[in-house]
């Protein structure tokens, strides 16, 4: 039954992880209960849905990491996805701060970096089961909080409203007085 539907093993694990990378794009359904102005919001729910994914599937999203590694279209699939996650705020970027008079590529290399930082905590979190990491002991919402508030905070350089916070309302000290 299995080589009638799949030519080997390969592709079916190509399969498997297409449809396991997939609602990470379909912003729609990640957003439906947020307000468009709410940026710490829709911020906090795309880091979720990732955490998410970390967390419940740690050997799943070790496959797919090394499946990039070593299968040129499956990583240029996940590449595509990774960027079409990112170009809605990079799209976004000149009209929310029209003093900056953004570039693309500058937008772009801002939100990219900012993703990337939350990509190597997650990484090191769940599928390198990092020692010192794994001791806080951090809930999946936890740690879509720090994200959020972190990317919020470089992003706007200021911090989210302390009501949208639980874990993190005391990073709030962190900032410097003017």
């Amino acid at each position: 039954m299995y080589y009638h539907v799949f030519q080997d093993l390969k592709s079916l694990t190509l399969e498997v992880l297409t449809d396991f990378a997939t609602p990470a794009t379909d912003w729609e359904a990640i957003e439906k209960d947020i307000a468009r102005g709410d940026w710490y919001g829709r911020i906090y729910a795309h880091n979720l849905l990732v955490v998410n994914s970390y967390a419940g599937r740690p050997g799943v999203m070790r496959c797919l990491l090394q499946m990039a590694d070593e299968d040129l279209e499956f990583s240029a699939m996940l590449r595509e996805s990774y960027r079409q996650q990112l170009m809605w705020l990079v799209e976004l970027m000149p009209g929310m701060f029209p003093e900056v008079k953004f570039k693309k590529h500058q937008a772009l290399m801002v939100v990219y970096s900012l993703a990337g930082i939350g990509e190597g905590i997650l990484r090191e979190y769940f599928v390198n089961e990092s020692k010192t990491l794994r001791a806080a002991q951090m809930s999946s919402e936890q740690l879509a909080e720090l994200l959020a508030t972190l990317f919020y905070r470089a992003l706007f350089l200021e911090n989210p409203s302390s009501k949208q916070l639980r874990y993190t309302r005391n990073l709030a000290a962190m900032a410097r007085p003017n």
